[in-house]
């Protein structure tokens, strides 16, 4: 056996224990998934204690708590720390109508504030910003039977009978899903969802509560710009505290879910009325793309098991990679109409005339800018004036090219070291390729953090005006980041080291290197690390809320879980669709990955001291945007990989081109190849289409038809309602027209008038 067979068989024999370990690890995972009553008493989670006359008057207790340092007497602090002192802030809280709780950390090294409002000032909250709540469908349904009518008895609107018909809307009924801005008019009151007897359920009080934080003092807010107290140090953590009875039916529901269906049976609604949207929407996708890519490891194992039997393996692997690419092409397709559905059951759609704004404006951009008062020119409204200089706008975008620049030249020259050290170490050596495979996925945990917190200080350092845009610009620095750190030795190995004087470590070609790194590198990375230091660092977790919230989290994130998961949930997707052809058992072991993560990142948030600030998404962003760019990046990089990296069309280029002649050919082989996988690319797209979405845009429409008589009292369009009932009495289904087939001889409806222009008879 040569070095590289032994490299190779070195390879698929660390993902077979990779996958054997990953089917046990699984195992294990629903045999000692801990209690559902939430992880009451040994994780923190608070439990059913003492009830004070808060809780029985209002059904709820604290929802949010505040970590603040203690600081000695030679400590040196910042502008920011010296302003926001604890006094200052509970004094602030205090003039919001916040209530605070104030208790000392285990450990003694900070002091906890715990949060909450009365259901009054909740309430109130909601009218002045707007918040969207969901309708009840049958009170709905009854209000728009009785139709409005002014104080003359004349009518406003009519009744309204919208019937449930399959041939325009068949996914949803008239009054299902409609959400609307929280209004408190007595005619309004009846018509809101209840959670039991609370109109507000957890999620939004804790929405509406950070809302009040938050606001400018002007706003009857307390002005706490949470993200830059604990990016300055004034506050240690911000984060929320767990209800034990909803967190417990949430954890009973998981348990329930046997192996076969945890991809496919996801309690979303659950997790969206407990955890939020935007954490709902993360386990919408990683359950997709864990049941898609089922049929690709069905796939990728019947390829792999013709690769091992011969030459066969040239075509199946390119049809393997044709196939990669249209399956990544119906992904994102299903994935969009799946966000549509979303957003409309979850009433995260902004509709045309809706006063609430999603996409606020920042705490941090406020405090950080001077504007001046003027009227608005659009609005004629007063508002707020910022001016950015030019210099400054140009000092940014270099700061931004240049930090770009650096980041790429560390990877870079990262991956040369490690493979210039690895040219040096006997690259005919079996096994060697195996070493650096596993330094290669030591390299890129070692820099990932650190890419990542390099993405978010850019981001920050473009003070950007909104909360959309500011998630977006930071989810596309650390998505970009990410993935070039984690493919640069996979594009070096594949796309550049071909063309290199000292050419690839097997005889034959590339393709064989690049397997053997594909596989250790994302078997270790993903089994070692991914899922590894989840558990390690789940079951390391200290078991008292009160002591997670005085440790200090080592930055200012305040969402390490959504933006992490979804990171690496996108990494491993990009590796099974853009390299498919390299190596297609990958989607096996990812989709083991996939199934293990959805266990352990519910297992996590079942027990983990504090709760996730719950945000309130339509959509991924440009989470979502990466998912739409997969396909085409895995139409041009399996394209490259037949092509040029395992040249699988040697033979033909020997028999009909000569040496001059080869790249020229090969080149346009490439083109047609690439050509034909994006041209699949975009017939699939045609095909599916937006058919999945029609129904969603009925709805939006339906529902924007509704609100405007049940809230806005609009009046029919018809000026003479008696007329419109007459002329709907003449369309009686019941009294057909009978059709009249007599043939007239010639039209008698004309009366001929003498008279003649010339020469003929003129008809009037």
């Amino acid at each position: 056996m040569g070095p590289g067979e032994a490299s190779e068989m070195m390879a698929y024999g660390l993902v077979y224990v990779c996958l054997a370990a990953l089917t046990l690890f699984v195992g294990t995972c629903w045999a000692l998934f801990p209690p559902a009553a939430g992880g009451q008493g040994r994780y923190g989670v608070r439990g059913p204690r003492d009830v004070d006359a808060f809780a029985r008057e209002n059904g709820y207790s604290w929802d949010w708590a505040i970590s603040m340092p203690i600081y000695g007497s030679d400590d040196e602090l910042n502008q920011v720390q010296r302003e926001y002192s604890l006094r200052r802030v509970i004094e602030r809280l205090a003039g919001a109508e916040v209530e605070t709780r104030t208790c000392m950390a285990r450990g003694g090294g900070a002091v906890v504030l715990k949060l909450r409002c009365r259901v009054s000032r909740l309430i109130r909250q909601a009218v002045a910003s707007g918040y969207r709540l969901e309708l009840d469908e049958s009170a709905l349904e009854d209000r728009c039977r009785q139709g409005a009518k002014k104080a003359s008895g004349e009518w406003i609107w009519r009744p309204l009978e919208l019937a449930y018909d399959r041939r325009f809307c068949a996914a949803y009924f008239p009054y299902a899903h409609c959400f609307a801005a929280y209004d408190e008019r007595e005619e309004l009151r009846g018509l809101w969802r209840t959670d039991g007897e609370q109109v507000l359920r957890g999620v939004d009080r804790a929405r509406l509560l950070l809302e009040i934080v938050q606001a400018p003092a002007a706003n009857d807010g307390a002005g706490l710009a949470l993200s830059k107290l604990v990016r300055e140090g004034a506050i240690l953590r911000s984060c929320g505290l767990h209800e034990y009875f909803d967190l417990r039916e949430l954890a009973y529901r998981w348990r329930g879910l046997s192996l076969a269906r945890t991809a496919f049976a996801q309690p979303l609604d659950d997790i969206r009325g407990y955890f939020g949207e935007a954490i709902a929407l993360y386990f919408a996708l990683a359950a997709k793309i864990a049941t898609w890519q089922m049929l690709l490891a069905a796939m990728g194992l019947a390829a792999w098991a013709s690769d091992l039997g011969g030459d066969r393996h040239r075509s199946v692997s390119t049809a393997f990679g044709v196939a990669a690419t249209s399956w990544a092409t119906g992904l994102a397709r299903s994935w969009r109409a799946d966000e549509a559905r979303s957003a409309l059951e979850w009433g995260t759609i902004v509709r045309d005339g809706d006063d609430q704004d999603d996409d606020a404006e920042r705490a941090e951009y406020r405090e950080s800018k001077r504007g001046t008062l003027i009227d608005s020119p659009i609005t004629g409204k007063p508002g707020g004036y910022f001016y950015v200089p030019e210099p400054a706008r140009y000092d940014l975008a270099i700061a931004g090219l240049f930090a770009a620049t650096s980041c790429v030249g560390i990877v870079a020259s990262g991956v040369a070291v490690e493979w210039g050290l690895k040219d040096c170490c006997s690259p005919k050596k079996g096994g060697t390729e195996v070493v650096f495979a596993l330094l290669e996925a030591l390299r890129i945990v070692a820099t990932r953090r650190i890419a990542r917190r390099a993405a978010a200080r850019l981001v920050d350092l473009c003070n950007l005006r909104t909360e959309r845009a500011y998630e977006n610009a930071r989810a596309s620095a650390c998505l970009g980041l990410d993935a070039l750190n984690a493919t640069a030795a996979l594009g070096y190995v594949a796309f550049i080291r071909p063309f290199m004087p000292q050419s690839c470590s097997f005889d034959d070609n590339c393709l064989r290197e690049l397997r053997v790194l594909l596989a250790v590198e994302f078997a270790a990375r993903t089994f070692l690390f991914d899922l590894g230091v989840r558990v390690v660092a789940r079951y390391a977790r200290r078991p008292d809320e009160l002591t997670a919230l005085s440790d200090d989290p080592g930055g200012y994130d305040e969402q390490p879980f959504l933006e992490t998961s979804l990171l690496t949930a996108l990494d491993r997707l990009g590796h099974v669709a853009c390299f498919a052809t390299a190596f297609p058992p990958l989607a096996a072991l990812a989709t083991s990955t996939d199934v293990a993560t959805l266990r352990i990142d519910a297992l996590y948030l079942a027990t983990t001291p504090t709760r996730p600030r719950p945000d309130k998404a339509a959509d991924l962003g440009a989470y979502g945007s990466a998912v739409a760019a997969i396909p085409v990046l895995a139409a041009i990089t399996n394209a490259a990989l037949v092509v040029y990296t395992g040249r699988f069309f040697d033979l033909a280029l020997d028999r009909t081109a000569t040496p001059n002649t080869k790249p020229v050919l090969r080149l346009i082989i490439f083109l047609v190849l690439e050509h034909v996988l994006l041209g699949f690319h975009l017939i699939l797209s045609l095909l599916v289409g937006d058919a999945a979405t029609k129904d969603v845009d009925t709805q939006i429409k339906r529902h924007a038809f509704i609100l405007s008589k049940v809230f806005a009292n609009v009046a029919d369009d018809d000026d003479d309602p008696d007329r419109h009932d007459s002329f709907l009495a003449t369309l009686d289904t019941s009294k057909p027209f009978v059709p009249n087939l007599t043939i007239q001889a010639n039209d008698e409806d004309w009366t001929p008038i003498q008279g003649s222009i010339g020469g003929g008879t003129l008809f009037w």
